[in-house]
């Protein structure tokens, strides 16, 4: 089996994190953007601490040569407590789609003018269709486009700040501000919880492919240096336009006010990464309920996860952003708590052999 070297873990642990609502700025100004300089420092903080995350799942997961969620996050056994981990982690994949489908729609009207409920309606049935046939390689095509996505950010926050300078990094209006993120350290560590929580399934699964722990220890702090350089970018670009022209879409208008040709690709660029990401989720949360419920076909599953998400899609993007990431956040603070207890653990079982 390939095995990961620093430089892959690096890339592959920015890359969890890089979805559709970062790179849209809609998130970073939400969780960041809106507390000026001391958003910036809650930004590395987070990203820090994620590192520090990402390294006590790769150990855990490698000690306990498992993948299983509940023992990468649960120091005790405890089926029901598992459970219920894999039913909020589901739930979680879900408003995934949900926002995506959201974005996507807010995109549409915003580039072609289609009426903004037509377009989530439009996009939840393409996603039913493609999740129906199962062309999982499709998912693996729209995932690169993240990474492309990226670049173009940096490109984008660059030639602005080039141009124009370093922005004025200035403190959101209290109109602008997130009563679920009401302060800057608050909004810190419910990024950190979430991305921790939503991140686990897909860090785990790397500890078999690694061999030293230096390589975890290098790929990790690698990833968090990636995914900041990202942020900063996107979030100088963010503070480059005035407040009232940001829109639900921040780094799509900043991409606009630049060249028309550049806003047309970027916005193809998020709209696919936006599909990708949905169809990923669906397609997982199609397996997962198939699964458990075994006497269910795929059709009515799909049908009424798209349903479920077409009625969810209504709300507004930035309210969805801004509302379920920050719950799922406080939720997720018990997850960071118990993978915490459950790599002391591990550390003490190593250090008794």
């Amino acid at each position: 089996m390939r095995k990961i070297n620093f430089l892959s873990l690096g890339f592959i642990f920015a890359g969890c994190f890089l979805g559709a609502g970062f790179l849209s700025g809609n998130e970073l100004k939400q969780f960041f953007g809106n507390f000026g300089w001391l958003g910036i420092l809650g930004c590395i903080i987070s990203v820090a601490t994620i590192c520090a995350f990402g390294f006590m799942i790769i150990s855990i997961s490698k000690h306990k040569n498992s993948e299983k969620l509940e023992d990468i996050i649960l120091p005790f056994l405890s089926p029901i407590i598992g459970n219920l981990l894999a039913v909020l982690q589901t739930v979680l994949v879900f408003a995934i789609i949900v926002i995506m489908t959201s974005g996507a729609a807010t995109l549409l009207q915003q580039i072609i003018g289609i009426d903004r409920t037509v377009a989530a309606l439009i996009f939840s049935v393409i996603l039913a269709v493609v999740t129906m046939l199962g062309i999982s390689g499709i998912s693996a095509f729209f995932s690169v486009l993240v990474p492309l996505i990226a670049v173009f950010s940096l490109g984008i926050s660059i030639f602005v700040c080039v141009k124009n300078g370093l922005p004025n990094i200035a403190v959101g209006t209290p109109d602008e501000t997130n009563p679920l993120l009401s302060h800057w350290l608050l909004a810190s560590i419910s990024y950190l919880s979430y991305s921790v929580f939503s991140s686990v399934g897909i860090i785990s699964p790397l500890a078999k492919n690694i061999n030293k722990k230096s390589t975890t220890v290098l790929g990790s702090i690698l990833g968090g240096v990636i995914l900041f350089l990202i942020a900063s970018a996107i979030l100088l670009s963010v503070f480059s336009l005035i407040q009232n022209s940001l829109g639900e879409l921040p780094m799509l208008n900043v991409a606009f006010s630049i060249n028309k040709v550049l806003g047309i690709i970027y916005a193809v660029l998020l709209l696919g990464g936006m599909f990708g990401a949905a169809l990923t989720s669906m397609m997982s949360i199609s397996n997962y309920v198939k699964v458990k419920c075994s006497k269910l076909k795929l059709l009515p599953i799909v049908v009424v996860l798209s349903i479920l998400n077409f009625l969810g899609s209504l709300f507004g993007f930035g309210d969805l952003i801004g509302t379920v990431y920050p719950l799922f956040g406080y939720l997720g603070l018990i997850v960071l708590a118990l993978i915490v207890v459950n790599f002391l653990l591990t550390l003490k079982i190593q250090k008794n052999k």
